[in-house]
């Protein structure tokens, strides 16, 4: 299976030409042995990190798609709540512990760090870069999965604001994950497994934002869903890929009872500013 190499990717290959012609990164990469490094060293961070000082605990694994019988190597998105600033280590570490690298979306800036410690960290765990906008965003998460790889994505796109700052409540989804869905069965003609896991407590120990009211540290607990995957019409429009974000959303919000979904701020405020832009703006096809 190619990982990745690159003469597609030239973010990698401005990276790993930075580095010694022998250095032991650059030896690990360009052999792609990277992957089964990474795997030990986030298991490391799983146990020290998150299991003894966090006290993270893994409820319902029954649900992971990965232990049924029936499960036979295919790729799949995982959806999470995007409720603390450690969510998307916690994850990494989380599924590294069932032997899996989960690919997870980064900012750019952190692939084109000076900082070399980030820069290592970004391309040796193999993390996808946010370039672009729109389906040229969805296309890079589609090509991990069409690789064979698990790939995270937050659907909310950013934890709670407002008066629901720091609540972890699940909010309504940005159309992203519908959208990865679709593109990989029309490429595949298969259905793409979405494995759902939310989180609860992880706001209190890795709070996002700063209140006047210190929170309280506490137990997380990491729950998984039961596996789904989305029908889809020939050519779907902007209500339905909206109708299926909201199955997704909800189907996170479930696994802890939540049944109803909070409003999500930092999709009104874009909306909103894309409005301000373009007064004709009818919000078709833009989340």
């Amino acid at each position: 299976m190619v990982l990745f190499t690159t003469a597609v990717n030239p973010l990698l290959e401005k990276f790993v030409k930075s580095y010694p012609k022998y250095h032991i990164v650059k030896f690990l990469i360009e052999h792609k042995l990277n992957r089964i490094t990474s795997i030990i060293l986030l298991n490391v961070l799983y146990w020290f990190r998150f299991k003894m000082l966090n006290r993270l605990e893994l409820i319902d694994k029954k649900n992971l798609i990965i232990k049924k019988r029936d499960y036979s190597g295919e790729p799949i998105l995982v959806v999470q709540n995007h409720s603390s600033e450690r969510d998307g280590s916690m994850c990494m570490a989380t599924w590294s512990h069932f032997g899996k690298l989960i690919g997870v979306f980064t900012a750019i800036m952190e692939f084109n760090s000076k900082n070399p410690f980030i820069a290592l960290k970004v391309h040796f765990f193999e993390m996808i870069p946010i370039i672009g906008r729109g389906n040229e965003v969805i296309m890079k998460m589609v090509k991990r999965l069409l690789k064979g790889d698990f790939v995270l994505i937050f659907p909310e796109g950013a934890q709670p604001k407002k008066e629901y700052t720091n609540t972890g409540f699940v909010q309504e989804c940005f159309t992203g994950s519908a959208r990865v869905a679709y593109n990989y069965w029309q490429i595949t003609g298969k259905k793409l497994i979405i494995q759902p896991c939310c989180t609860i407590g992880a706001n209190n120990v890795f709070t996002p934002f700063k209140t006047e009211k210190k929170l309280k540290k506490t137990r997380i607990r990491l729950k998984f869903g039961i596996p789904f995957t989305l029908d889809f019409s020939k050519n779907p429009n902007y209500i339905e890929f909206k109708e299926k974000s909201h199955e997704i959303a909800i189907r996170i919000a479930e696994i802890w009872g939540q049944k109803k979904l909070i409003p999500n701020y930092t999709m009104i405020l874009m909306k909103e500013k894309k409005n301000k832009k373009n007064p004709g703006f009818n919000n078709q096809r833009n989340d």
